[in-house]
């Protein structure tokens, strides 16, 4: 029974030692391989970012981005009582995404023009409010446009004017139409 015993004790021991060795070179194998799977992880990753970068998963610039910034220039305005007047002219557009926020300001040595918007776009057609500080008048606008040109009907308590605007390059035009002023604006960065 003593070399049974040996015999059983000897072959559990190699058993558990065989584990042992089995299970160090299994953890050995799974630390490798959760460390290269890790890895490859990371590169993937890393690619996939570069992927993401290269490709046209950027954000759109919006409608408005053309006009974003400050403007300067000249134009003339022909009054309701018929006499033409030259313009200085200063724009602002705060562009974000769809929205802008827009200051168009003018002066002549009699006339005054300081028109304000906030506009929203929804890819097609423009909406939103606008006011005229020198003459005290605001309303709503609507319209369509985006990237190069735009043009919109600005509407209030007895008032009406057609606007529109373009953009080449680093000029912009902008044409005012109602029945008080007709306006003529080329504007430059």
């Amino acid at each position: 029974m003593g070399n049974v015993m040996s015999k059983n004790a000897m072959e559990q021991g190699t058993a558990m030692a065989g584990t042992a060795r089995c299970g160090t070179a299994g953890a050995g194998w799974s630390g490798v391989f959760l460390r290269g799977v890790a890895h490859v992880g990371v590169v993937l990753a890393v690619l996939l970012m570069a992927q993401l970068a290269s490709s046209g998963c950027r954000a759109e610039p919006g409608p408005f981005a053309r006009l974003a910034g400050n403007w300067r220039g000249v134009g003339s305005a022909l009054l309701d009582d018929g006499s033409t007047e030259r313009l200085r002219c200063r724009a602002s557009y705060g562009v974000g995404g769809s929205t802008m926020r827009m200051a168009l300001y003018c002066a002549s040595d009699s006339y005054k023009l300081s028109f304000s918007a906030d506009v929203v776009s929804d890819g097609r057609s423009i909406g939103g409010q606008w006011s005229e500080a020198s003459h005290g008048l605001s309303g709503a606008l609507h319209g369509r446009g985006g990237g190069n040109s735009f043009h919109v009907v600005a509407q209030g308590a007895g008032f009406n004017a057609s606007i529109s605007l373009s953009v080449s390059g680093t000029r912009q035009q902008v044409t005012m139409r109602s029945g008080s002023i007709n306006a003529n604006i080329s504007l430059s960065r």
